[in-house]
């Protein structure tokens, strides 16, 4: 690990603090090392995605708070009246199976009227 002088890491939290308190520092010199601490701190820490609505309203505090948009529609769906209702995808593919199982059950006879 490398340290300055005084003991700290270059992108120590610590000393992008002191850095932003000491008023002899200009802000140009200041700014970059900060905005990189905080870039590089993003970067390894923080993971970014949509979450559901849920998380608009203060009164909810539940664990479905951090789960992601995609994994908290999945879970609704799986309870309450949900377990009754298909996407459109789902609902079209089941159409297409029950429609070739029934074609294929039910032997056709295509007779010519002319």
């Amino acid at each position: 690990m490398v340290m300055d002088g005084d003991g700290m890491h270059p992108r120590s939290p610590r000393r992008s603090a002191l850095m932003w308190l000491d008023l002899r520092l200009p802000f140009t010199e200041i700014v970059g090392s900060v905005l990189k601490a905080a870039q590089a701190h993003a970067q390894s820490q923080l993971l970014l995605y949509e979450v559901s609505s849920l998380v608009s309203n203060i009164k909810n505090e539940s664990p479905d708070c951090i789960l992601s948009k995609k994994e908290y529609s999945a879970k609704q769906l799986t309870k309450g009246i949900g377990r009754f209702f298909k996407s459109k995808n789902e609902g079209a593919k089941q159409q297409e199976k029950e429609g070739k199982e029934e074609n294929s059950e039910v032997p056709t006879k295509i007779v010519n009227l002319d």
